[in-house]
């Protein structure tokens, strides 16, 4: 028998524990599911492209292979994701009334949470809050499966601290059902790896631990090293609308037709 030393015997064991920690987490998180299709006769999986919500649709279509996956279009979406989603069957494509274009016309680019002056942005409201809604009323869905994970962010964990991982929406009337809120991004990763799912290839593109939602966003600190490491030109057009100063501030400001600026990137606000 050949002799292993202490450091390869610590990393297989530390990788075995790395194993049937995740299985206990599939486990946990099929118990969930289990538990939210008992609760719905008509339930959805919200299918975004990316990598969490591709675990919930595999999770889900092991034990209901028939489920639904619902894909909201936001009209900012990455090329690459719109190739993706289509290469995934039983996936109906919602798409908003207005385009991201017109939206950003009406109500400015997106600014981050705590600066809004309503609950959430415009156009997460009017691309896809309203659009699914609508689907939702109009098929009697009464279940949504997510991929939310507390990792996401500080007030996603504490949403889901509060809430847990099936819950009633009131005001929406509808079952919500987050089977992989406790995950890591490791895990996630590690369930891709280990089942072979084929994933967004947007992901080679701005890393794995990158978000692969709207392309033009700036409701987030680090939008513009996002933006720019896919396509420089993003990060100058999303700037070049909304003015260098104001960017730095994360203020809504609505598009002009053609917008002025002086030799210092500032915006020249014209009189109406």
């Amino acid at each position: 028998m050949k002799c292993i030393s202490r450091q390869e015997a610590d990393l297989k064991r530390h990788k075995l524990n790395k194993i049937i920690d995740l299985q206990q987490k599939i486990d946990e998180a099929n118990t969930i599911i289990k538990t939210g299709l008992d609760k719905s006769l008509n339930p959805i999986v919200a299918f975004s492209g990316g990598k969490d919500s591709l675990i919930v649709l595999d999770l889900v279509r092991k034990i209901k292979p028939d489920i639904i996956g619902i894909f909201e279009n936001t009209t900012n979406e990455y090329p690459e994701t719109l190739r993706y989603v289509k290469t995934i069957p039983n996936i109906i494509e919602l798409r908003p009334d207005i385009s991201f274009a017109e939206c950003i016309k009406r109500y400015g680019l997106p600014v981050m949470k705590s600066k809004a002056k309503s609950h959430g942005n415009q156009c997460c409201i009017k691309l896809k809050e309203e659009p699914f809604r609508k689907y939702a009323k109009r098929n009697n869905i009464n279940l949504v499966f997510t991929g939310l994970t507390s990792d996401e962010s500080r007030n996603r964990m504490m949403m889901l601290k509060r809430m847990g991982a099936l819950y009633f929406h009131k005001s929406e009337q509808i079952w919500k059902c987050h089977p992989i809120c406790n995950w890591s991004v490791d895990d996630v990763w590690q369930y891709i790896d280990l089942k072979q799912l084929i994933y967004n290839p947007i992901y080679d593109i701005l890393g794995r631990t990158a978000r692969c939602g709207c392309r033009f966003c700036t409701a987030y600190l680090s939008w513009k090293e996002r933006t720019s490491q896919y396509n420089e030109k993003d990060t100058h057009v999303l700037t070049r609308k909304q003015g260098f100063k104001l960017l730095v501030d994360f203020e809504p400001v609505h598009f002009c037709a053609n917008p002025k600026f002086n030799k210092n990137g500032e915006r020249i606000n014209e009189k109406s």
